[in-house]
């Protein structure tokens, strides 16, 4: 298994009706040297996504590209704060874990829709019981009661989190999503080279959301 780091994709490359498509996928769980882990939500007009729910049966062969990606965590023992919108919980996963592991400090922002579009509830619920003193995780939704908050991230629950202004901030989700919390993070004082984020398909500036 070639290696990777938290927080890194890998691409497939399949062929479908006759027809080579390729698609990249967060790597959602830490590197293990024996496997990767890709978590793939199913989209009715997804024509992978369809394939791989679909049409995939365990021990079917994938063609991989290697991983790669430049959303990783930067060595230090600043404080976290991780803060993804839907699917981009994917990539910032395995970072939880992986600087939880190391002892830092992560505050652990996930916005969904409601409490059945939650994805990753066990595991996110093992690590908070595995790392009850550095962990902070916190659900927000659109609808529903089962969150800590019902709404969005905002910059009012982002200053209610944020531990300082020396927070490592990495934020993965629409290009709305990204846009606002550049933004707010941009007015509570966190300076540029402390916020981090990565688009997922075609890249464009923030500003142009």
């Amino acid at each position: 298994m070639a290696d990777h780091e938290p927080g890194q994709y890998i691409g497939v490359r399949l062929t479908i009706n006759g027809e080579l498509v390729y698609r990249h996928y967060s790597l959602s769980d830490t590197p293990n040297g024996k496997s990767y882990r890709i978590s793939i939500k199913r989209e009715e007009q997804g024509q992978v996504s369809r394939h791989f729910h679909d049409v995939l049966q365990p021990g079917d062969i994938l063609e991989l590209l290697p991983p790669a990606g430049d959303l990783t965590l930067i060595e230090g023992d600043e404080p976290l704060l991780l803060a993804s919108g839907g699917v981009g919980q994917t990539p910032l996963l395995p970072m939880a874990r992986h600087a939880l592991s190391l002892g830092r400090q992560v505050i652990y922002l996930h916005a969904a829709l409601d409490a059945d579009h939650q994805a990753f509830k066990g595991e996110l619920e093992a690590l908070k019981s595995e790392y009850p003193q550095h962990l902070k995780a916190v659900r927000i939704h659109e609808r529903g009661n089962e969150a800590e908050h019902i709404g969005r991230i905002d910059r009012s629950l982002l200053a209610h989190y944020l531990p300082d202004l020396k927070t490592r901030c990495y934020f993965v989700g629409p290009q709305g999503f990204m846009t606002a919390i550049n933004s707010a993070l941009s007015e509570l004082g966190v300076d540029e080279d402390r916020r981090h984020f990565e688009h997922f398909g075609p890249s464009r500036p923030l500003e142009a959301a």
